[in-house]
């Protein structure tokens, strides 16, 4: 909508409006001009003679209509005027008009810069203040990231998200000439206004800082990819701390304490646990977990088999570099003579 005020001026409404005498005056003028030619010419006829009286009544009847003609003459007169008045009113209201419609043109061109300059500074501004409130986020990151759950019993589960570099010190190092004494949002306007660069690029699109930064960010990346997990005890000892024979004890033990593990695969117990907690607990946790769920379990230990009631044994038999699985049953006699031949003296 252009912002354009012009006057419109009729001048034939005015006129219609005054009363336009023009046509009648110009008509009655003629009328005039032919009754005193009339006169004159009834005067000069030397066929005609008049009388002093009637010669006095010609000459009063002459002067009337002279008199009359001169009024009319002004009333022209004044009705030319007004029409030339209205006809350079006319004229005038046109050209301002014209002069009002550039200006006006001229301020719709302008309005038009001033709200694209007004909707550019607002997008600018509202970039400002998401990059302000992205840099505070990044520089809030120190990647020092613990967290710990709730596991079984006072043990808890840890992950750590630990990286010796800071988003912040990531994104300092991408920029050459960077003020590590100032913000992070001050460095990166230094960086979009071009007083700063981007290391070793020879531009500073954001294409180019995208680039430099995955490459910087490669070691925080892994850190939160590829989180430390461990075991938090109830004594505030972790599994990093302990032997791998305390922590496999406490693995077995969570495990199969887990109600929700309906299946449950075991590789080689033996290999870290010491016998007082194969006696004493491993073999009760088998038994418990065997009314909610299975177990299988991978052992050279006969011991955990026997004395954790294996409902189904299979036996592996390397003959000469021959391998056979037998499977047993402990209710059966001779699966019980044989898993005493492999149990030995420790069973009798």
């Amino acid at each position: 909508m252009s912002d354009k005020f012009t006057v419109r001026f009729d001048k034939n409404s005015i006129l219609k409006e005054l009363g336009d005498l023009t046509d009648l005056l110009r008509k009655a003028g003629g009328q005039f001009r032919e009754v005193l030619e009339a006169v004159r010419s009834l005067k000069e006829n030397v066929f005609i003679t008049f009388t002093d009286e009637e010669s006095q009544l010609v000459e009063t009847f002459e002067q009337l209509i002279q008199a009359k003609q001169s009024h009319f003459l002004n009333e022209e007169l004044v009705s030319l005027r007004k029409t030339q008045l209205l006809d350079r009113v006319e004229q005038t209201i046109e050209t301002k008009n014209s002069e009002i419609g550039h200006a006006a043109e001229d301020k719709h061109h302008a309005n038009q810069k001033i709200r694209a300059i007004a909707i550019d500074v607002k997008a600018k501004l509202e970039s400002a203040a998401q990059l302000l409130k992205s840099s505070k986020k990044i520089s809030a990151l120190s990647c020092q990231e613990v967290e710990e759950f709730d596991l079984h019993g006072d043990t808890r589960f840890v992950v750590e998200a630990i990286s010796d570099t800071s988003p912040r010190t990531a994104v300092l190092d991408a920029i050459r000439g960077a003020n590590e004494t100032k913000s992070l949002y001050f460095n990166l306007l230094g960086l979009i206004s071009g007083e700063m660069n981007v290391k070793n690029y020879p531009d500073n699109k954001p294409a180019t800082l995208k680039r430099k930064l995955e490459n910087l960010f490669g070691a925080i990346y892994d850190c939160y990819n590829n989180p430390n997990e461990s075991l938090k005890y109830g004594d505030s000892s972790t599994s990093k701390g302990n032997s791998p024979g305390y922590n496999s004890e406490k693995y077995l033990e969570i495990l199969l304490s887990q109600a929700e593990s309906k299946l449950v695969f075991i590789d080689q117990p033996e290999d870290n646990l010491g016998n007082n907690f194969i006696a004493e607990k491993l073999v009760s946790l088998i038994r418990k977990k065997k009314f909610r769920g299975q177990v299988f379990l991978v052992t050279h230990n006969p011991a955990i088999v026997v004395y954790g009631d294996a409902e189904s044994i299979i036996i592996a038999t390397n003959d000469d570099q021959r391998i056979s699985y037998q499977q047993l049953v402990l209710e059966d006699r001779q699966a019980q003579k044989q898993v005493c031949r492999i149990l030995g003296p420790r069973k009798k």
